[in-house]
């Protein structure tokens, strides 16, 4: 798997401060992403602004397009279905909270993969610009929901935050670009097992059906390694190599054993502009043990995806997860 070391990426940590009563939902990653994907596409968009991205011949360049409605330029699975890993990944706030008064600081990531890391100061001045006339949550429209963004933070390899943006210095700075390399330096783990704890939903689909959405069913290493292999590979093929229709070959290595679980399905739901309707998002959450035997060439895989996420919906925040 040498070729998780061609990944690149940047992790941006912004800080919000509430000027006005705030109301969010106890998983805040839609909310985020909703009114973050529709203020950037008003910010770039040269065409009507309902107008659909696949139609417009700028879609391959566009930073909207790339970031939100990524092109369907490469086709590489066994069914020829048209496969789209986006370059962002959202990492919202854990805490439930849902009412936050002027001066509450709020917190959250994003994650940017490859050359979508250049656009970074349009992520920066889309949060300035939604804080202050749009606002997040509930009754914005009664003046809720507003927050002034104090600073954005870059994360290095060592969780130390450097500061790159400052609502006292209209200038930015380049975030600190993390490599590949980083998924291969391990720390020191138990001889014994690995615990992982899914803090958001994970939401794999394997074998045509979502893991664990059954309340009988259990997770097997396979169910997980599979899917987040994939995803990776995908996120490397589209990004990061010019051999974009090699389709992922999953290793063949011996396979951990998952000792025990403590897992089960959470829905959350939302609503779709897109659909103009609620819907439900749903994926397995909680906590699991995996044997260390035939763990460590898979110590990659699991860092990566710990830091990329596993599954769908990782660009509101699903698939969270990390282990020691």
């Amino acid at each position: 798997m040498e070729w998780l070391r061609k990944i690149f990426y940047a992790r941006l940590k912004f800080y919000i401060e509430v000027t006005s009563e705030m109301f969010l939902p106890p998983f805040k990653g839609f909310t985020y992403k909703g009114a973050l994907g529709k203020q950037f596409k008003h910010l770039v968009c040269l065409e009507d602004y309902n107008s659909a991205c696949s139609k417009c011949i700028l879609r391959e360049n566009c930073p909207y397009a790339i970031a939100f409605e990524t092109p369907n330029s490469f086709k590489i699975d066994k069914a020829n279905h048209e496969i789209i890993e986006h370059p962002v990944v959202l990492e919202p706030s854990l805490e439930d909270k849902q009412v936050f008064e002027p001066g509450a600081v709020i917190t959250f990531q994003i994650i940017l993969l490859g050359d979508i890391i250049e656009i970074t100061p349009y992520f920066i001045f889309v949060f300035t610009k939604l804080g202050r006339r749009f606002g997040l949550g509930k009754n914005r429209k009664k003046g809720a929901g507003r927050f002034k963004l104090i600073k954005v933070n870059s994360i290095d390899e060592r969780d130390k935050e450097h500061e790159i943006y400052s609502q006292n210095n209209a200038t930015m700075t380049n975030p600190v670009i993390l490599s590949g390399d980083q998924f291969f330096s391990h720390s020191e783990y138990p001889q014994s097992s690995l615990t992982f704890k899914f803090d958001t939903p994970v939401r794999i689909k394997y074998k045509s059906k979502f893991l664990l959405q059954n309340s009988d069913d259990k997770l097997h290493s396979i169910d997980f390694l599979e899917p987040l292999h994939r995803r990776l590979y995908y996120l490397y093929a589209h990004y990061f190599s010019d051999k974009k229709n090699e389709e992922p070959i999953f290793p063949n290595y011996k396979l951990p054993v998952i000792s025990d679980q403590n897992l089960a399905w959470k829905d959350y739901t939302h609503w779709s502009d897109r659909q103009k309707r609620f819907i439900k998002i749903g994926g397995f959450k909680g906590d699991m043990v995996m044997g260390r035997e035939n763990t460590d060439i898979w110590l990659p895989l699991l860092k990566a995806g710990s830091i990329l996420h596993a599954g769908k919906a990782t660009i509101y925040g699903y698939g969270k997860y990390s282990f020691e």
